[in-house]
């Protein structure tokens, strides 16, 4: 076999298929939104061949053979270890519709569930990011994991909509599509740059003081720095703090 493709890195069963192929194997990840940044990072630090669960892996008699080479099949470029490599594809999506320059989506994301930041910033960031934009209708689009009471502190500051379906899907169907799409750091950003040339998107970066854990720095570093560099114009970084 010449070449095996995975849809996760983390997952066990994957590990454990590929590992019966490690020599003489290119084992390719498929982009799956921020997954890959996280192993590229892992990898650069010496952490990618960690075992998850290792009990797990014992109780299954499953093996995680060390990848020496990897390769990513992603949309755009970002900073790989020197052993793997990277294979850059085109998405051919015709994206048909009429762009609103005075519509904003924002991309919601559960951080403070996860303890990341608290939602007392997050609430702040987004009431700065909505006053920043004078004249700009702000659709919030909430995450399926954010809690009730958040959603309805967010109808205080802007309206809030929820497609019912996972919102590039929504995206694309739809005819009147928002120029702009902005959130904190979630895959909706990277997926819609790979998608549609047209949107035009924004990160807002988290300052690492905001983090309530110091675990969440290794987790941003990468997935800011990779969209730090995109160099096109229409994706962007802005910090409201």
């Amino acid at each position: 076999i010449d070449r095996i493709f995975i849809g996760s890195y983390a997952n066990i069963f994957h590990k454990n298929f590929i590992s019966y192929f490690t020599n003489g194997t290119k084992i390719n990840l498929i982009y799956d939104g921020l997954q890959v940044l996280a192993v590229s990072e892992n990898r650069i630090s010496g952490r990618g061949e960690i075992k998850t669960l290792p009990f797990l892996y014992k109780l299954l008699f499953f093996k995680n053979t060390p990848v020496h080479s990897l390769n990513y099949l992603v949309p755009f470029n970002f900073k790989i270890p020197i052993s793997d490599s990277i294979e850059v594809f085109q998405i051919d999506q015709k994206v048909a519709g009429r762009y609103d320059q005075k519509l904003i989506y924002f991309i919601g994301q559960p951080l403070e569930s996860i303890k990341a930041v608290s939602e007392d910033y997050y609430l702040r960031t987004l009431k700065k990011f909505v006053k920043g934009n004078i004249g700009k209708k702000v659709f919030y689009i909430p995450h399926p994991r954010e809690k009730r009471a958040k959603i309805e502190a967010i109808a205080n500051i802007c309206e809030v909509f929820a497609p019912g379906k996972v919102f590039e899907e929504y995206f694309l169907e739809t005819i009147d599509r928002p120029l702009n799409v902005a959130s904190f750091y979630s895959s909706v950003l990277l997926n819609l740059y790979a998608i549609d040339k047209n949107v035009n998107l924004i990160s807002i970066s988290i300052p690492y003081d905001k983090l309530l854990h110091p675990r969440f720095e290794n987790i941003l570093k990468p997935i800011y720095r990779s969209f730090g560099e995109i160099s096109e114009e229409r994706f962007q970084i802005i910090n409201l703090s």
